[in-house]
């Protein structure tokens, strides 16, 4: 069997966390469930429930890029690999280790049904526009640049040293494309398993939430967009479309 270490990100929603975790473990105990920031009874509940998995605590939230980085370098003090979920997912397989080191996605579906998610996705730059692939063939031949959703990856842990860690001063959003792009940059390979596949609730923790949705999605939105746009003419092209949607 595939030798992966196993990590959940998970910020309260113990109900979430605990389907998540029970779904891993139908594959592996080698798991680490990072508790960033949950309330202290959330986390003693799941530690109870879980005492055969490997649980790192930490008091404040960090966002996504701190808890997933914590959560990341902890698996590679193990593993060469590391298999990456949110909490608000279910694992339906474990893939076999890939042949190639890289960032790796899932085929993700939506919720309870035969609906898929994402399989990749894309990112242009010039139109501070990301897409979510549907087949393999749209991740392989849609225009842009490749993206590896943060919902669920695989990365090992020299392509996670040649990448660096997620920028924690993004918080949450679009850190996954920051990610990807400078993996790219540094020569690593991003691609999708057909052996990987998972459910996606829909991000529990960030759903509706003002402070998500209308503050840390636009502005880094904006942040990367600006960061990747390839020349002047493009950016100029984009400083125009924020303008238009802000007027609008």
């Amino acid at each position: 069997m595939s030798k992966f270490q196993l990590v959940i990100l998970s910020y309260n929603h113990p109900e979430i966390t605990l389907r998540c975790v029970k779904s891993a473990l139908d594959f592996t105990q080698e798991i680490i469930l990072v508790h960033n920031g949950s309330d202290e009874k959330n986390v003693h509940y799941l530690k109870f429930v879980f005492p055969e998995i490997s649980h790192l605590e930490f008091k404040e939230n960090t966002g996504f890029t701190g808890g997933a980085n914590q959560g990341l370098k902890a698996a590679f003090l193990k593993s060469q690999w590391a298999l990456f979920l949110t909490n608000d997912c279910t694992l339906e397989s474990l893939p076999e280790i890939p042949l190639t080191q890289g960032v790796w996605g899932a085929h993700v579906l939506w919720k309870n049904s035969s609906k898929t998610d994402c399989i990749g996705g894309r990112f242009f730059p010039s139109k501070g526009h990301l897409a979510h692939c549907k087949s393999l063939q749209e991740f392989e031949t849609m225009g842009g640049f490749a993206y590896i959703p943060g919902t669920a990856f695989v990365i090992d842990k020299e392509s996670f040293e040649k990448a660096g860690p997620f920028d924690q001063s993004l918080g949450t959003f679009w850190e996954d494309v920051d990610l990807s792009m400078r993996a790219t940059k540094g020569g690593v390979q991003l691609g999708v398993l057909s052996d990987f596949r998972v459910r996606h609730a829909g991000g529990k923790t960030t759903k509706k939430k003002p402070y998500y949705t209308k503050n840390l999605f636009p502005r880094n939105r904006k942040i990367i967009s600006r960061k990747y746009c390839p020349n002047l003419i493009q950016r100029i092209k984009l400083e125009i479309n924020f303008l238009r949607e802000w007027r609008f």
